[in-house]
């Protein structure tokens, strides 16, 4: 029963939190910690997959979009390229700090 609990926040906090401009994990973490039951890096874990998840359907439905405008794929790939080396080098930058202390 609590896996389905997992999966309905899951799927009502990826579109809320991209709504919201905050990202679905911002929702999904604090939910997931207050049941208990799973460690705080597999909440990490499964945050971040489904957020993942999240964006490569919205990418892959702006580039349907861009197709139907006719604007090529030289806009999209840069910004995919920067958006993962992004969330690549801000988590190392945290994991960094966080070990430091």
């Amino acid at each position: 029963m609590s896996d389905i609990i997992y999966i309905v926040v899951v799927l009502f906090a990826t579109p809320l939190g991209a709504l919201a401009g905050i990202g679905g994990g911002v929702i999904i973490k604090p939910v997931f910690d207050a049941f208990g039951e799973y460690s705080a890096a597999q909440i990490s874990v499964v945050s971040s997959c489904a957020v993942f998840a999240m964006s490569l359907v919205s990418m892959v439905i702006s580039s349907k979009q861009i197709k139907e405008q006719r604007q090529h794929i030289k806009t999209i790939l840069p910004l995919a390229v920067g958006s993962a080396f992004g969330g690549w080098l801000g988590e190392f930058m945290f994991s960094s700090y966080t070990k430091s202390d």
